[in-house]
């Protein structure tokens, strides 16, 4: 088992619980899909439908960040993730 930090940030938190940032402990192994089907098994469907569209592809503009890195430059959701990790979920961000 390994534990990571999941941060949600821009109201990405209010999928969570209010939870700005919480402790998971995961299975050895587990990737990001595996972080974001466990939130949705402790608080619904809202947080994976903020994230994923239907078809397992990142819904346009979020951006998962593990340690600063953007996952989607990696593997993506498939993105493996290591003990002590910091997941960082930002939704779509604009201004001007």
């Amino acid at each position: 088992m390994i534990n990571i930090t999941v941060r949600t940030i821009f109201g990405m938190d209010r999928a969570v619980g209010s939870k700005k940032v919480q402790r998971l402990t995961i299975d050895d192994g587990s990737r990001v899909k595996d972080v974001i089907e466990k939130l949705s098994l402790l608080y619904g469907d809202e947080i994976r439908d903020a994230i994923m569209e239907s078809s397992n592809k990142p819904k346009q503009g979020i951006s998962i960040l593990v340690n600063g890195r953007n996952i989607f430059a990696y593997e993506g959701f498939a993105y493996e993730l290591n003990d002590n990790d910091e997941m960082l979920i930002l939704p779509p961000v604009g201004g001007g």
